[in-house]
């Protein structure tokens, strides 16, 4: 598979790491991110107003994007617990040092678990309060998931993604010259971008020839319904993934 090409649909800086790491190993790999980031206006004003005027809650952050954008505030708050959705997440928190920190298993549905569990094996946190900073659009809803359990949730839209309409020369020059063509995503939502992308910049190209990466078995299930080709490695985390894709190559 010398020919391969393996492009991050993932947002930038997440997709420009990505593909230095790819590149690093002998991989022609590049960054296609699929959505750029954009702060939501008056959304982190107002999610800060809440977290001081609520010193018992805790804080859910189920994206990166959240994480950094919580980091790079002038905050007092960093002993305040964090729920986050994966160890990517908080790591971007710990960076920044905060201090109490809690991660899940890298997707929102197993943070809903970790959180409804801290109730049943402790019942003082009933009545918890939770402050969900998130971006506009969510494949998860955490309000709903958590609607069972004896806590309240408020949700902060921190930002919103903006999809990406610019052809790439990248992925136009692998097509001329017949390599085998890969794309590596974290959510569902980027694979759907994607194949909008690919309908509209290179509609002549069929999307069951490329080979999908995607870090877990819930992804792959969500890409094949797609009508793409997916695979993930047995454990669900970017770094198992990157191996994953350097394997196949």
């Amino acid at each position: 598979m010398s020919k391969s090409v393996i492009f991050s649909l993932r947002p930038k800086p997440e997709c420009l790491e990505d593909a230095a790491f790819l590149h690093a190993t002998g991989l022609a790999a590049f960054a296609l991110p699929m959505m750029s980031i954009q702060p939501e206006q008056g959304g982190l004003k107002a999610a800060f107003a809440d977290i001081l005027a609520r010193p018992q809650a805790e804080l859910v952050c189920t994206s990166k994007q959240a994480a950094r954008f919580l980091s790079k505030a002038d905050s007092p708050q960093k002993d305040r617990r964090v729920w986050c959705v994966g160890n990517g997440t908080k790591q971007v928190l710990a960076d920044a040092a905060f201090s109490d920190l809690v991660a899940a298993g890298g997707n929102a549905r197993s943070l809903i678990e970790k959180i409804t569990a801290s109730h049943k094996n402790n019942r003082q946190r009933d009545g918890q309060h939770y402050l969900w900073l998130c971006g506009a659009d969510i494949a998860v809803d955490i309000q709903a998931g958590l609607a069972g359990a004896p806590c309240s949730v408020t949700r902060h839209i921190l930002y919103k993604a903006v999809p990406n309409i610019d052809k790439s020369a990248d992925f136009q020059k692998a097509i001329a010259a017949g390599q085998m063509i890969a794309v590596c995503a974290m959510s569902e939502r980027s694979l759907q971008l994607f194949l909008d992308w690919l309908a509209m910049c290179f509609p002549d190209f069929p999307a069951a020839d490329i080979s999908v990466f995607v870090p877990s078995p819930a992804l792959v299930a969500a890409a094949k319904k797609l009508g793409l080709n997916a695979s993930a490695p047995p454990e669900t985390s970017r770094p198992a993934l990157l191996e994953y894709i350097c394997n196949w190559a």
